[in-house]
């Protein structure tokens, strides 16, 4: 990334997962991706924030399969059951883990980031973004 004249690096965020980078200089927010970056001017963007969410089918699925497997135990196919059991367990586990997104919300839409964790090092980057917006 080059900076134009004028302009000067504030802040900086790596993603732990995916090798995006975040960074926030005086008139713009670049989001460096492995081949290739995207450049938001800070006066178009809206808001940046952190959002969560989960997988809520993959449980709903996962509570079907489990409830089908304790119907197949008692029969020919306790087998099959156990699979479904074991199956289903994993699947209402990872359904209700969260997951992480960085919004960017600009004039043209919103940018999403998935891979990034709740800590400081991101909270901080947050509020550094969200203080320069006009």
């Amino acid at each position: 990334m080059r900076l134009t004249e004028g302009e000067e690096k504030i802040a900086e965020y790596h993603f732990k997962k995916g090798g995006k980078i975040l960074i926030l200089t005086n008139k713009r927010l670049v989001v460096i991706y492995k081949n290739s970056e995207e450049s938001y001017p800070l006066n178009k963007i809206i808001s940046v924030k952190i959002s969560q969410y989960r997988f809520w089918i993959w449980s709903v699925i996962g509570l079907a399969m489990i409830i089908l497997g304790f119907f197949s135990l008692p029969s020919d196919f306790s087998i099959i059951g156990l699979i479904l059991i074991i199956s289903g367990i994993l699947l209402v586990f990872f359904g209700l883990q969260k997951k992480l997104l960085v919004v960017i919300t600009h004039q043209g839409g919103q940018k999403k980031f998935e891979g990034g964790s709740k800590d400081k090092e991101l909270i901080d980057f947050i509020d550094a973004v969200n203080s320069k917006l006009s």
